[in-house]
């Protein structure tokens, strides 16, 4: 009995730490996945929780100018799915950012949009449906612990585009 009670509570100190304490990996992958969901549920406040207030895209975007990109894009699609295929981190020991790539599957249909109304989303900007995109990330880890979102450049098929 006391053997089993021993290997019970050594199983629990190797399993345990990573439940309380994440790897940066693990926070970074779930910050990911919580911007997609909240990207599929048009919630731009849960959206930011994930950006860093230094966030600066192309064309000088600032976090605030994003998000207003953002409230307009949402208007537009609706059915929106995002389908995370691969989650590529690369850690580097002496740097406070990190480089993520991510490929995707982005789907669902265009609104009020003229003669582009209901049509699929992915079918004006790909020929095969299940095209994979790719997201090139920066994530930063800020002072609270939490990594977020400093830099991204999405690579659709055919098309690019860094924001």
């Amino acid at each position: 009995m006391l053997s089993i009670g021993l290997l019970v509570i050594l199983i629990g100190l190797l399993i345990l730490p990573g439940y309380f304490f994440p790897s940066d990996r693990e926070l970074i992958e779930k910050a990911i996945r919580k911007g997609a969901k909240a990207i599929e549920k048009k919630n731009l406040e849960a959206l930011e929780e994930i950006v860093s207030d230094d966030y600066y895209g192309y064309y000088q975007t600032s976090k605030s100018e994003a998000r207003e990109q953002a409230k307009k894009d949402f208007q537009k699609i609706e059915n929106l799915k995002i389908e995370i295929k691969k989650i590529e981190i690369e850690i580097k020991k002496e740097s406070e950012e990190v480089d993520v790539v991510c490929e995707f599957v982005v789907s669902g249909f265009f609104k009020d949009a003229g003669i582009y109304n209901k049509v699929p989303f992915r079918g004006i900007f790909a020929d095969k449906k299940d095209a994979v995109d790719r997201a090139k990330m920066i994530f930063k880890k800020e002072p609270d612990s939490n990594w977020r979102l400093v830099e991204f450049e999405v690579s659709i098929p055919d098309i690019t585009s860094k924001h």
